[in-house]
């Protein structure tokens, strides 16, 4: 195996806090496929490399925890 397939899935865990002041962005590798996602600053970052389908899947569980979220969050019951 060479290149992504001999890397293992994880390199590092680590936890990442998004607060507003948060700085978000991405970059496409259209020819490949893929994005990065960066959450942080120049300085201390955190990037995330992904192929499209997981990317997709990232979408609906962040989807997903928000619906979770919202509905946590709507009317009691008395």
């Amino acid at each position: 195996m060479t290149g992504l397939e001999a890397m293992p899935g994880i390199v590092l865990t680590t936890s990442v806090h998004v607060y507003p002041s948060t700085s978000l962005s991405h970059r496409l590798y259209r020819a490949e496929g893929r994005a990065t996602v960066r959450i942080g600053s120049r300085d201390t970052d955190v990037t995330l490399y992904a192929n499209r389908n997981d990317l997709a899947r990232l979408r609906d569980l962040l989807d997903n925890a928000l619906t979770q979220l919202d509905a946590a969050s709507g009317p009691t019951a008395a």
